[in-house]
């Protein structure tokens, strides 16, 4: 196989984003996202209105397999226990693939 393949725990959407690249712009704006220059789609989107995230979407690119990243701010944990931090980032994922499958 393919020795660059990652296995992430994002793996599955890194794939359906990928597939559905033209309409990853479209859900992150209707989840009142700001655009931001970096990665080949970025965004700052609230998960809740005191949590922002910065969502970074990278497009395979030769031997390069797509990757999500997800920043939180710093004090991330002053305001959500650290598991939490996973389910939001889950829920964050499902609704972006909500909003493309709806398209």
């Amino acid at each position: 196989g393919n020795t660059n393949s990652q296995n992430t725990m994002f793996q599955k959407y890194e794939t359906f984003f990928s597939d559905n690249f033209e309409c990853l712009d479209i859900a992150c704006e209707k989840l009142d996202g700001k655009k931001i220059n970096e990665a080949d789609i970025g965004y700052i989107i609230n998960i809740f209105d005191f949590l922002p995230v910065k969502f970074l979407f990278y497009k395979p690119d030769g031997d390069f397999p797509a990757e999500i990243k997800i920043l939180w701010d710093e004090n991330i944990l002053d305001y959500i226990k650290f598991e939490t931090t996973f389910f939001a980032v889950f829920h964050l994922l499902e609704r972006l693939t909500e909003l493309i499958t709806e398209m």
